[in-house]
């Protein structure tokens, strides 16, 4: 279904003025044949299913040759336009529901394809920097550290996710084709192909390699967690060892973390074992409790129901210390500042 035909260029400019970005005409169309899938069709942007990566990266260099734009000018006018979307009636695109759930269907599977783009152009760019780090006698993890660093800068984001990005990016684009193409064109979600990289990253490229096509025939209809679920039965059933060798490499990297909050607030972060969280959550859901009736009530139910053993399950000896800091923080809370009183 041709939802629109738009020449793209930002908004208030005259595309043929010097200096000015070109306009490009794009179709945006949903593929009837990938079930709850769209697929975006134009220069630079994706192919439709069943085209191969190099003849997508093929008319969009053609693409940009005739507008005489380079990629990122083509992407910077396509962000443009997008700008000018907002579900209304406009020039070819009907207001009908039906059309705007047709829309929102076609641009989750740009966000896909920019992803896939992104990852693509990523593996490059590291590829391209590691090169010239050797050549001038750097060493591999320098390059790594500069070349994540640049990424996140690139990307907006901290310095520390970097390496992820360039990590996903590898992952994707060298090791497991069929989840890139479902990504390219927008089958599935950055966030799905994430999940699939993540549970397969304790396996060989091999591995991976089998996971990968092996997960490809169903990538349309699994959810989240079924995806991820699937990832991991396959992942286990080739190399169970490599499995519980990351099972206990989590365990090893249990840790407690904690991070201010809006209004005074702070997120404490408690990675362990599930038996172990659950219990602990147990625990801390009793004593948030207690404390908020504290506060309301101004009765302590801790008082007159202590524990049997003089201690919270759960929590083993920090529990009482938590019981302290909570009390302590609502003594603070309770107490008049001083020229108040």
């Amino acid at each position: 279904m041709d939802l629109s035909r738009h020449a793209i260029s930002a908004p208030g400019t005259d595309p043929g003025a010097a200096g000015m970005p070109c306009a490009v005409p794009v179709a945006v169309q949903v593929a009837g044949g990938l079930p709850g899938a769209g697929s975006v069709a134009g220069p630079g942007i994706v192919g439709m299913p069943g085209a191969k990566p190099g003849a997508v990266a093929g008319s969009a260099g053609r693409a940009c040759a005739e507008v005489g734009a380079g990629p990122v000018g083509v992407v910077r006018d396509f962000v443009a336009w997008l700008a000018g979307v907002d579900g209304k009636e406009c020039e070819g695109v009907a207001s009908s529901d039906a059309a705007r759930l047709d829309l929102i269907g076609a641009l989750e599977a740009v966000k896909a394809a920019a992803a896939a783009a992104q990852a693509r152009v990523t593996t490059a760019f590291a590829a391209s920097q590691r090169e010239v780090h050797l050549a001038r006698g750097g060493k591999p993890q320098q390059a790594a550290r500069s070349i994540g660093s640049q990424v996140a800068l690139a990307r907006r984001d901290s310095p520390s996710r970097g390496d992820q990005h360039v990590g996903f990016a590898h992952a994707l684009h060298v090791e497991m084709p069929h989840t890139m193409a479902a990504l390219t064109h927008g089958v599935i979600s950055e966030y799905r192909a994430t999940l699939i990289v993540r549970e397969t990253a304790c396996l060989t490229r091999e591995q991976r390699g089998v996971v990968d096509e092996r997960l490809a025939p169903d990538l349309p209809s699994l959810g989240n967690r079924s995806l991820a679920a699937a990832a991991r039965r396959i992942a286990a059933h080739i190399d169970a060892a490599a499995v519980v060798a990351r099972m206990e490499r989590a365990v090893a990297s249990r840790r407690v973390t904690v991070r201010p909050a809006p209004d005074g607030m702070a997120w404490l972060t408690f990675l362990a074992p599930l038996t172990e969280a659950v219990g602990a959550y147990a625990a801390l859901d009793r004593l948030a409790k207690t404390a908020l009736t504290t506060v309301v009530t101004g009765n302590d139910p801790q008082q007159s129901n202590p524990p049997a053993n003089g201690n919270d399950s759960g929590l083993g000896s920090g529990g009482g210390l938590a019981v302290v800091v909570v009390r302590r923080s609502l003594d603070v809370v309770d107490r008049p500042a001083p020229g108040d009183s």
